[in-house]
């Protein structure tokens, strides 16, 4: 039986943008990734919602936030409550990344998009899943079968092969390296044969690399004559890192003599560690400036990529600092209002408006007894102007004690009995 196949796209075709698919394969729902740019851009959270309900699996390819940036809020703030599938690498990284992703922000502004809860939540979900490990789909997917294949481009990288029932291989590769390098092997996507739909990312489509003896060579050439010949005669290894240094602050960065590489997280310098440096650091020419990746337009790595960064950048800086005087008085003023809005709603209480007979109506006497009680008979007149409240006698616990001989003592206002 031929099933039907229908690929709608909520990101990442035809543009820069993360990828976000949703695949769907008669009535089953994948979501491909769920990636989120840089800026946090609002307009794919509200063409996401409109499928949060119908996902019903997540199978993300690799672990950085333009692959699994919006997984956080899709779990805590939408709702989404379907099985994720990933490799262990990208379950580990991924958590760690959008710990810092998060963390980076919080510093500097009143992040509010996700917290870290939500975070835990939605790895919380993920099954992980070990290369060419299949699994079949359950309910409505059923006959569906999904395997993860090494993709070469990332640890843990991963193009998804789903098998669907009477059809061939679909095959999901948004960022794979065919080629063998020094730590990873190559993606082996030759060994698919023929599949009836390929999602193909295609960034580096125009990109040529150099040969790695070329690459070689240029390493060589920075390399000291005492490390080459160390390396050739002793055989030891010149990246052994015995003096790499863990630093959790710029001020431990600063604090560690003499000159210094720094490997700091975040490639667009939008946030963290590396914004931080590279206000502290870009006036010095002396300095310099290495970027692993090539980061989405409008960040600040990619102005520099684009345009250089030799010349003046105008930059906004955002600081975290302790309110003091007015601005303290203000905020405190809101939060009491806040409280005070959030009281006048509780006291509101709970009504039914329905006129269905046998309804229960209920309302919430407020004050130190929160108790929800049940009206013996329905109220008479509109149910828009009928807020009566029935007093409750509130219980109090009587405190008791023992004697010496062990009988309980009930303890009075005015006197004391034995019981």
């Amino acid at each position: 039986m031929t099933s039907i196949i229908k690929l709608h796209c909520l990101s990442g075709a035809g543009d820069e943008s993360p990828p976000c698919y949703v695949l769907q394969v008669d009535e089953f729902k994948f979501l491909l990734d769920c990636g989120w740019d840089e800026k946090f851009d609002m307009d794919f959270i509200k063409e996401l919602k409109r499928h949060i309900n119908s996902i019903d699996a997540v199978l993300l390819s690799h672990s950085d936030p333009l692959h699994l940036g919006a997984l956080p809020y899709a779990v805590g703030q939408l709702g989404l409550n379907c099985p994720i599938y990933a490799t262990l690498p990208v379950y580990k990284m991924g958590q760690m990344f959008m710990y810092d992703l998060y963390q980076s922000h919080r510093n500097v502004s009143d992040f509010d998009l996700f917290t870290l809860d939500d975070v835990d939540a939605a790895f919380d979900r993920i099954t992980q899943l070990k290369y060419n490990q299949s699994v079949d789909m359950k309910g409505k997917g059923h006959g569906l079968r999904i395997t993860p294949i090494p993709a070469g481009h990332s640890l843990g990288g991963t193009v998804w092969r789903i098998v669907a029932p009477g059809e061939e291989d679909i095959v999901y590769a948004p960022d794979f390296n065919h080629k063998k390098e020094r730590h990873l092997n190559g993606c082996e996507i030759e060994k698919i044969m023929r599949p009836s739909l390929l999602l193909l990312g295609a960034a580096n489509a125009d990109y040529v690399q150099q040969r790695r003896r070329l690459r070689d060579e240029k390493l060589m050439k920075w390399m000291s004559d005492k490390l080459t010949r160390a390396f050739e005669g002793a055989r030891s290894n010149p990246f052994a890192l015995r003096h790499l240094q863990l630093c959790h602050s710029v001020v431990e960065v600063t604090r560690t003599p003499g000159p210094k590489v720094v490997l700091a997280s975040f490639p667009d310098l939008e946030a963290g560690f590396a914004r931080d440096l590279f206000l502290l650091w870009a006036p010095n020419n002396l300095n310099s400036i290495v970027l692993t990746a090539r980061t989405s337009p409008g960040t600040l790595a990619r102005d520099l990529i684009d345009k250089g960064g030799d010349r003046t950048i105008e930059l906004m800086v955002k600081k975290r600092v302790r309110l003091e005087g007015a601005e303290l008085e203000d905020f405190l003023q809101q939060q009491r209002m806040k409280i005070n809005n959030t009281d006048k709603e509780d006291i509101g209480g709970i009504s039914s408006d329905s006129e269905s007979e046998g309804e229960l109506e209920m309302c919430v006497v407020t004050g130190r007894h929160d108790i929800p009680v049940r009206h013996d008979t329905r109220p008479t007149g509109c149910f828009k102007t009928n807020k009566r409240h029935h007093a409750m006698y509130p219980f109090h616990e009587e405190r008791t004690r023992a004697d010496d001989y062990g009988e309980i003592i009930r303890v009075g206002r005015n006197c004391v009995s034995k019981l």
